[in-house]
């Protein structure tokens, strides 16, 4: 059994007031007025709402709604606490891209997949590939690229046992290799533009920026150059505007969101040291910052659901908008209030396994056959009914483990516009 990961990624539910508190202008902490409860606090009853709309996470499915939380619906179903969706993400266009396990899903607002991307091993700094289920995912705001992240416990031979995590991009459409945009050892990918993101990580838990395809990320900033008891500060976020900030400070019970204004240019050149704004009252799963299009206002996971802070100056709102949703993620598309026909691909052929089911050799899986003709298909091996890790190529050697038991393979066809259709072979009996 691996350790729990270190206390900047524990995320619990304990319950935690998401409590506005405005900075002052010096940068030492001081003790501050307490301005507003969610419970409390109400939006201006005028106040209009803010535009775009919002994707999350509730009952384990992507969900979305308007910028106020109002109309929201299911766009997945199938969600559970064994295969969740995770991650939701929206282009300014409408398409919506989300994990579950070591896929990449791309589908419009109502749930029709328009295509799935199994993304490539990346490289971590101990020289390690990491493959398997996708921590992370965030799509381009122009929709054509797709930030995605691995993080895992790993103890390479010759190197100290840690989490590590890499991050690299694939175009939306088609699986695209590391080496085209280049990857970052950081996590918690948002995107500043659309050949620029934010990602955290390295010593003190920094904020750092990423030009795709011109090598390393930059540092930009971390908590210890704006405080003397610094903390960790990670999982931020520009507006679209590039004029504010917001991050997550400290870690387990003393997690808030902070936000400030940007000074210089995030956008495209290299900003200097941000102005703080304010901050929310600390606790346990407090996380995932989220901008309005237009930067009016901030969503916010806290354990109750997710809130809406709309007085980004003054900090003295903010509203529990969403109860039991979790991961926002706001973009400037307008919801979709009319529901688009899915167009399938059907299964006209079962795939089937070919070679001999013996430890040390080699089966291969044909595509089976499909109309219309898809454009990619996934693969994932199974064992009694069990999905192999890693397991996830047209081929499979046979292993020692597979001894008296049954192997099968789940063929997942794909094509842009069409929902994805899954066929499995008939199970093989490897001789013991």
């Amino acid at each position: 059994m691996h350790p729990v990961p270190p206390p900047r990624r524990r995320l619990r539910r304990a319950l935690a007031l998401g409590l506005l508190l405005a900075l002052p202008g010096a940068l030492l902490p001081v003790s501050l007025p307490l301005l507003a409860a969610p419970a409390q606090a109400q939006a201006a009853p005028d106040a209009a709402t803010p535009p775009g709309t919002l994707v999350f996470v509730k009952n384990h499915d992507v969900w979305i709604s308007r910028g106020d939380g109002s109309a929201a619906r299911r766009v997945t179903t199938g969600g559970a606490a064994g295969n969740p969706w995770r991650s939701p993400t929206q282009s300014g266009t409408g398409v919506v891209v989300a994990t579950r396990g070591p896929l990449l899903y791309r589908m419009d607002q109502w749930g029709n997949v328009l295509n799935v991307i199994d993304p490539p091993a990346l490289v971590n700094t101990a020289g390690q590939p990491m493959d398997g289920t996708v921590a992370e995912a965030a799509i381009s705001p122009d929709g054509s690229r797709i930030a995605y992240t691995y993080t895992q416990y790993t103890c390479p031979v010759g190197v100290g046992c840690a989490w590590r995590s890499v991050t690299g991009y694939t175009d939306a459409t088609t699986t695209s290799p590391p080496a085209k945009y280049g990857t970052t050892p950081f996590e918690h990918p948002s995107w500043v533009t659309g050949g620029r993101t934010l990602v955290t990580g390295g010593y003190l838990s920094q904020l750092n920026l990423h030009d795709l395809g011109h090598g390393e990320a930059v540092h930009w900033f971390d908590d210890s150059e704006l405080y003397a008891n610094d903390t960790d500060l990670g999982n931020g976020e520009v507006s679209p505007d590039g004029r504010l900030l917001a991050a997550v400070r400290g870690y387990g019970d003393s997690q808030q969101i902070i936000w400030y204004a940007v000074n210089g240019d995030a956008r495209t050149g290299r900003p200097t040291l941000p102005t703080p704004l304010c901050w929310t009252e600390t606790g346990s799963g407090i996380t995932n910052p989220t901008w309005a299009p237009d930067g009016s206002a901030l969503a916010i996971e806290q354990p109750q659901g997710i809130e809406i802070a709309r007085d980004i100056q003054g900090c003295t709102s903010i509203t529990l908008a969403i109860p039991g949703g979790s991961q926002p993620s706001w973009s400037r598309a307008a919801l979709s209030t009319q529901r688009p026909a899915a167009k399938r691909i059907t299964a006209t052929a079962r795939p089937k396994v070919s070679g001999k089911a013996r430890p040390g050799r080699r089966l291969a899986v044909s595509t089976g056959g499909w109309t219309p003709a898809p454009a990619t298909y996934a693969y994932q091996w199974y064992r009694n009914n069990r999905p192999v890790p890693g397991a996830r190529s047209r081929t499979y050697r046979v292993v020692k483990a597979d001894r008296g038991k049954r192997l099968s393979v789940r063929v997942t066809a794909s094509r842009p516009g069409y929902t994805p259709a899954s066929a499995t072979t008939a199970p093989l009996k490897v001789r013991r």
